[in-house]
């Protein structure tokens, strides 16, 4: 299941690089939930379905003219994959 769910990521991630944040929604299940660390982990954050992804990919618009998200490992911690970003 992790290989599985891991090209999902891979092929989301593509997807936000070639058509946004809404093209980066609709590869995901309505149940996502991503655990936003931020810059640090006393302050992560979740977000919960595709609304709250929505809403934390907005703030990064807001900061960036650009964004391109690349998942440089998928890590599989039991019912949770982690992924790093560059």
């Amino acid at each position: 299941m992790f290989r599985e769910d891991a090209e999902t990521l891979r092929g989301a991630y593509e997807a936000f690089n070639e058509g946004g944040v809404e093209a980066f929604l609709e590869r995901l299940a309505p149940e996502f939930q991503l655990r936003d660390r931020e810059s640090s982990p006393d302050r992560a954050e979740t977000r919960y379905g595709k609304q709250g992804l929505k809403e934390l990919f907005d703030s990064y618009m807001e900061a960036f003219d650009a964004l391109r998200l690349e998942p440089q490992e998928f890590i599989d911690a039991g019912d949770q994959i982690v992924v790093s970003l560059h």
